[in-house]
This record gives structure tokens, C-alpha cells and sequence, in this order.
């Protein structure tokens, strides 16, 4: 006995090129909400990663510090100004086990000339242009001098006599640059400008070029 199977009359004719139009343009719609979604969490991870690193360094560099009660070299010797400035995750963090591989996050490219490091350094009032780094933590007014030592408000923060380790994250896109500051800083502490510096907050840079600029993030002083 031969048993007949009943295909549907839909099923016979398939689809119409106005319904496959008509499914095309909703899949178009739905992609076209749910992607710039997509690429916002996929953003917003990578700067969450990013400062969870930072966070990481941070707490490294500290208990390099608590060892001895002051900065030293991986022989164990105090850091003086002719050390600076110092590759401090490569030449003492690494050598001595506090960290398992060189600083790095999702953020900045290395190139030739520049790698992501954490440095050490004397901050000295000037450009925030990786060399003359100076954080002003809080905020306070540019050009102001208000204990009349003859240095600006937005340098006293961390004085110029005093060892900074900081996070040095090269050709980072303002965007990024902008959102790490954000997480890092809070908003007040940050600049919407995409055209700017930021030189408030643990976070700086200088104005970009060709939509990248040089981060510093501040980590530890004495």
C-alpha cells in the first residue's frame, strides 16, 4: 500500500519575492538596532578590561613598596633620581615575580618606537606629553596659584620632588582615550572634547593626532 504524503500548497509554490523581500528588510532592521549594541558592549569590555589591568599594576607596584618602605630595584637597592626614568614592570616587577608578564591591555598599539609600560619618573609641570607628567587629581582650576608657590593648581597634586609610577598606553584612539577616563576618572574628572587634552584626573593626554594620542594613568607617588 502506497502512502501519499499531502505537501501544503505553501510549501509547492516556496516563497514569493515580495515576502522575500519583505523578511530581507526585516532582518536589515533588526540588524541595524542590534549591532551598534553590539559593538558598544564590545567597546565597553575592552575598557573595563583595560582598567581591571590597571588595577592589577597598581596593586603590584604597592606591594613592591609595602616590601621595603620605599621604591627599589629588583637587587634590592633604593631608586634615586639616576635611575629615572625607570621601566619599572620590565626591569623590577617582572625580575621580581610581582607580576607574570609585561604590562598590556586592549587599549593602545605598540609600535616601533613605543610599548605599553609602567614607568617611573619625576612629574614636572609642563605638557602632558609623556615626558613632563604631572597629574592634578582633583580638578583643580587651571592657571590658578592659589598657595602662591609659583606653580599652577593643576601641577601641586603630585609635587615635583616626588617618584610617580604610571601607566604609559601608546597610540590609543581619543575615543578610547575618552571612555578609559570616564571609568577611571568619572565624568568630572574627564573631557568630552575629541579634540583636546585632558590633563585632569589619573588619566591624561595630550591633544590627539590623527584621532590618537599617548595615555598616562596615574598608579602610585612617594
Amino acid at each position: 500500500m502506497k502512502v501519499r504524503i499531502q505537501k501544503s500548497k505553501a510549501l509547492q509554490r516556496g516563497f514569493t519575492l515580495v515576502e522575500m523581500i519583505g523578511v530581507l528588510a526585516i532582518v536589515a532592521i533588526l540588524g541595524s538596532l542590534l549591532m551598534p549594541r553590539v559593538f558598544n558592549a564590545i567597546n565597553r569590555a575592552k575598557i573595563n578590561s583595560s582598567a581591571m589591568v590597571l588595577n592589577t599594576m597598581k596593586a603590584a607596584v604597592t606591594e613592591a613598596y609595602s616590601e621595603k618602605g620605599q621604591f627599589t630595584l629588583a637587587d634590592g637597592s633604593a631608586v634615586t633620581v639616576a635611575n629615572l626614568p625607570l621601566d619599572y614592570d620590565a626591569d623590577v616587577l617582572l625580575p621580581k615575580q610581582y607580576i607574570n608578564q609585561q604590562f598590556s591591555c586592549r587599549i593602545g598599539v605598540d609600535d616601533s618606537s613605543k610599548e605599553h609600560q609602567i614607568l617611573m619618573a619625576q612629574p614636572a609641570a609642563g605638557s602632558v606629553d609623556g615626558v613632563s607628567v604631572a597629574w592634578d587629581l582633583d580638578g583643580d582650576q587651571t592657571g590658578a596659584d592659589s598657595d602662591g608657590d609659583g606653580t599652577p593648581d593643576q601641577y601641586n597634586d603630585i609635587a615635583t620632588h616626588q617618584f610617580a609610577v604610571y601607566a604609559y598606553i601608546p597610540n590609543v584612539s581619543i575615543k578610547d582615550a575618552i571612555d578609559l577616563s570616564n571609568v577611571v576618572d568619572g565624568s568630572d574628572l574627564s573631557i568630552a572634547d575629541e579634540t583636546a587634552s585632558d590633563a585632569i584626573g589619573r588619566v591624561i593626554y595630550a591633544a590627539p593626532t590623527g584621532g590618537t594620542t599617548d595615555v598616562m594613568v596615574y598608579l602610585v607617588s612617594r
